[in-house]
């Protein structure tokens, strides 16, 4: 019989909250599911005392639950503040705060995993943070496990979510562009076809677009313009295809850019450009209802790329074992391999269709040049077939949709047509697509089969609740950041791991504000 999970309050003070809310969290309903994904991630949580991270329910409304999110929101903390998610993220957690550090590699297991974890937060930087808001308990049968109220999601490196926390200009496709063309170089190892006026041109569109966009940004009457149509639009677009959002978008943009043409301020303005950060502007905000999977969870839809990345994330799952000889080329030591796996991962995190298509442009060039080195022009898309298998990467079908429908790039079909090559061989990869015999595959399939996804080797014991509640320290009254000492400095002195909790800190402000508006309403009458 199915053990279903409660919530119960801890005797440490916290915020009060709502258990029905808790209750019917899609992280809580994934602990209680009878998946056998969810099932092991339960017992190893239960086996090694981990603690459960769970964001705001709003926060999760428009992505998928996998094994691999929730894993990377259940934590094996140590008696030096520092942790390992299920799904090998390093981090610590500190005075309410909850830093993230890069993801140690996942193919590898480690004896002495925390250990690992160690050196990776000594030797890197945060890139990553939320805040602690409060402390409970979740309730597993006869079983519990902490349970801490975070800020936000859990993002990092890699993670297919970390679209959660793209900026607009964040990681854009001329930056994209000019860093790929570095990575070019130093594989070519002398100038590239890049010459330098190109490269300047590309730094002047970037340098353009962004002036343009912080011009738009004060403009408060043309937020507020932009602002009601990012509101009306997911009720306009419910249950419509993905070429009809994209007109939407394609027309009010091109009316609007129109209209704000007529302003002193903006007739300077080069259209293109105009046009070109306005869009950025709104498929940024709208994300959510124009990426498929999104669109699936928010409107309750089957949607046929979503339904094929499931299938071919299995696919290449079950064919990790595939080497270079058994596609047809010699077994060679590739430059910047595991470099090139971490680049196709982040296309995932990224919004603007543009900014997707850069990043895969940019892979095909790096495999373009591997090939003039170590085999022949025509072995580029069996190169690129082996990387993208290896990658495992979980939204390919869904990717290359959104770019074909979003991007307006010229160049996007000729890249798209060599991705959907090689996502038509990997939707059939079989044994007779290899140069493997039947019986070797069929152990390879096996041996793969029955390797489980989460790997743990918990080293030191795992912590009694009294040792996880006594790192929790949550009764300091010193924020982590005071608002009026960063109201002095400069924009640009503010670090990046710092902006989820002056966020934090602004929105309790807000908060106080209305309620102190409301007792003063109150005392008037």
């Amino acid at each position: 019989m199915k053990k279903s999970i409660t919530y119960k309050p801890s005797c440490l003070p916290h915020k009060s909250s709502n258990s029905i809310i808790i209750d019917t969290h899609k992280m809580i309903k994934a602990i209680n599911s009878n998946d056998p994904q969810f099932i092991v991630l339960k017992e190893a949580a239960i086996k090694y005392n981990c603690v459960l991270l769970l964001p705001p329910a709003s926060l999760v409304k428009d992505l998928v639950i996998t094994p691999n999110l929730l894993a990377s929101h259940l934590i094996l903390l140590d008696t030096s503040h520092k942790f390992i998610t299920l799904s090998y993220v390093p981090g610590t957690v500190q005075d309410s705060i909850i830093r993230i550090y890069p993801p140690i590699p996942y193919s590898t297991f480690y004896p002495r995993l925390l250990e690992e974890a160690e050196q990776i937060i000594r030797n890197t930087t945060s890139n990553n943070c939320v805040l602690i808001e409060s402390v409970d308990s979740l309730y597993c049968g006869e079983h519990h496990l902490t349970m801490l109220h975070i800020s936000d999601v859990i993002v990092y490196q890699g993670c297919e979510w970390k679209w959660k926390q793209c900026s607009i200009y964040d990681n854009n496709e001329y930056q994209i562009e000019l860093f790929f063309q570095q990575k070019i170089e130093l594989l070519n190892k002398e100038i590239t076809s890049m010459n330098m006026d190109i490269r300047q041109q590309t730094r002047n569109i970037l340098n353009e677009e962004i002036v343009i966009f912080k011009i738009i940004n004060l403009d408060n009457s043309l937020l507020k313009q932009i602002e009601a149509f990012v509101l009306k639009f997911p009720l306009i677009v419910k249950g419509i295809s993905l070429e009809e959002r994209e007109k939407i978008i394609s027309q009010y943009c091109n009316e609007f850019c129109d209209k704000i043409r007529k302003d002193q301020m903006y007739c300077v303005m080069n259209n293109i450009r105009l046009k070109s950060v306005l869009k950025r502007m709104i498929i940024t905000r709208l994300y959510p209802y124009l990426w498929q999977p999104s669109i699936s969870v928010l409107e309750g839809t089957i949607i046929n790329s979503t339904m094929m990345d499931l299938s071919i994330k299995e696919i290449m799952k079950l064919h990790n074992f595939v080497s270079l000889k058994q596609l047809g080329l010699s077994n060679k030591n590739i430059p910047s391999f595991s470099e090139i796996i971490e680049y196709i991962k982040e296309v995932d995190g990224l919004r603007c269709p543009n900014d997707k298509l850069q990043y895969l442009n940019g892979i095909i060039l790096m495999v373009e040049q591997i090939c003039k080195f170590l085999y022949t022009p025509n072995d580029v898309d069996t190169l690129l077939k082996f990387i993208i298998i290896k990658s495992q990467m979980p939204h390919f079908a869904s990717t290359l949709r959104y770019i074909e429908v979003y991007s307006d790039k010229e160049n996007k079909k000729s890249i798209l047509n060599t991705y959907n090559k090689v996502l038509e061989f990997c939707s059939s990869l079989c044994q007779n697509s290899l140069l493997i015999d039947e019986q070797t595959y069929d152990e390879e399939i096996q041996r793969v089969s029955s390797v489980k996804e989460i790997k743990i080797d918990c080293g030191p014991l795992a912590l009694t609740d009294v040792q996880i509640l006594g790192l929790l320290d949550l009764t300091t009254t010193e924020q982590p950041i005071q608002l009026d000492a960063v109201l002095k400095k400069n924009p640009e002195d503010i670090r990046q791991e710092d902006i989820p909790i002056l966020i934090h800190l602004l929105k309790q402000f807000n908060e106080e504000n209305i309620e102190l508006k409301k007792l003063i309403a109150a005392n008037e009458q």
